[in-house]
Protein backbone atom coordinates (compact mmCIF):
# COMPACT_ATOMS: atom_id res chain seq x y z
CA UNK A 1 0.00 0.00 0.00
CA UNK A 2 2.70 2.85 0.74
CA UNK A 3 4.12 2.08 -2.99
CA UNK A 4 0.77 3.13 -3.89
CA UNK A 5 0.41 6.05 -2.22
CA UNK A 6 4.01 7.21 -2.62
CA UNK A 7 3.35 6.64 -6.35
CA UNK A 8 -0.08 8.83 -5.84
CA UNK A 9 2.05 11.64 -3.75
CA UNK A 10 0.04 11.18 -0.81
CA UNK A 11 2.37 11.36 2.66
CA UNK A 12 2.06 8.82 5.07
CA UNK A 13 3.71 8.04 8.20
CA UNK A 14 4.95 5.06 10.57
CA UNK A 15 4.03 6.48 14.10
CA UNK A 16 4.10 3.10 16.03
CA UNK A 17 6.92 0.89 14.45
CA UNK A 18 7.23 -1.31 17.18
CA UNK A 19 4.57 -2.27 19.91
CA UNK A 20 4.92 -0.58 23.06
CA UNK A 21 5.79 -3.45 25.07
CA UNK A 22 8.98 -3.83 22.58
CA UNK A 23 9.88 -0.36 23.18
CA UNK A 24 13.25 0.34 25.03
CA UNK A 25 11.51 0.84 28.18
CA UNK A 26 10.40 -2.78 28.58
CA UNK A 27 13.79 -4.45 26.99
CA UNK A 28 14.24 -8.10 28.24
CA UNK A 29 10.62 -8.42 29.12
CA UNK A 30 8.39 -11.84 28.09
CA UNK A 31 5.00 -10.30 26.94
CA UNK A 32 3.74 -11.56 23.73
CA UNK A 33 1.24 -9.42 22.57
CA UNK A 34 0.66 -10.80 19.01
CA UNK A 35 -2.22 -8.20 17.73
CA UNK A 36 -0.40 -5.71 19.04
CA UNK A 37 2.77 -6.44 16.51
CA UNK A 38 0.43 -7.23 13.79
CA UNK A 39 -0.93 -3.57 14.16
CA UNK A 40 2.67 -2.07 14.28
CA UNK A 41 3.70 -3.59 11.34
CA UNK A 42 0.83 -2.96 9.30
CA UNK A 43 -0.90 0.50 10.24
CA UNK A 44 -0.19 3.62 8.56
CA UNK A 45 -1.01 6.97 9.36
CA UNK A 46 -2.57 9.21 6.66
CA UNK A 47 -2.82 12.78 6.17
CA UNK A 48 -6.16 13.88 8.21
CA UNK A 49 -6.29 17.44 8.97
CA UNK A 50 -8.71 20.33 9.15
CA UNK A 51 -6.45 22.98 6.78
CA UNK A 52 -7.01 20.47 3.68
CA UNK A 53 -8.60 21.05 0.78
CA UNK A 54 -11.33 19.52 -0.62
CA UNK A 55 -9.24 18.84 -3.61
CA UNK A 56 -6.25 17.38 -1.54
CA UNK A 57 -8.95 15.46 0.33
CA UNK A 58 -10.10 13.93 -3.16
CA UNK A 59 -6.66 13.25 -3.82
CA UNK A 60 -6.37 10.99 -0.36
CA UNK A 61 -9.18 9.46 -0.68
CA UNK A 62 -8.40 8.28 -4.64
CA UNK A 63 -5.23 6.97 -3.71
CA UNK A 64 -6.46 4.74 -0.41
CA UNK A 65 -9.45 3.51 -3.09
CA UNK A 66 -6.58 2.70 -5.55
CA UNK A 67 -4.02 1.67 -2.90
CA UNK A 68 -6.79 -0.89 -1.16
CA UNK A 69 -8.57 -2.48 -4.40
CA UNK A 70 -6.66 -6.04 -5.26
Amino acid sequence: MASRLDAAGVGYGVYYPLGTHQQPPYAGTAVSLPETERAAAEVLSIPVRPDLTETELEQVVVALNNAVQL
